[in-house]
């Protein structure tokens, strides 16, 4: 055995039922996607998204979002 450090020591994901096949309003049409990219850019509540992205890039971490047909998602690796 021989200790690798270019692979990540965690990762994992999270799926949510619901997508846009959930949009049935006309008026609504597009939330889904809205929201998975909304996930992903906003930040936190005592961190914006330029700021975490700062954060996730000093520690070669990586977080996405994704919204789907039939779900949501988030994944991320480090």
């Amino acid at each position: 055995m021989q200790e690798d450090h270019e692979l990540p020591f965690i990762s994992g994901s999270v799926m949510i039922p619901g997508g846009s096949r959930e949009e049935t309003d006309p008026a609504k049409t597009g939330l889904a996607d809205l929201y998975g990219s909304a996930w992903r850019t906003s930040g936190t509540e005592k961190m914006d998204g330029d700021a975490m992205d700062d954060f996730l890039e000093a520690r070669a971490a990586h977080v996405e979002t994704v919204a789907d047909v039939d779900s949501t998602g988030v994944s991320w690796i480090r």
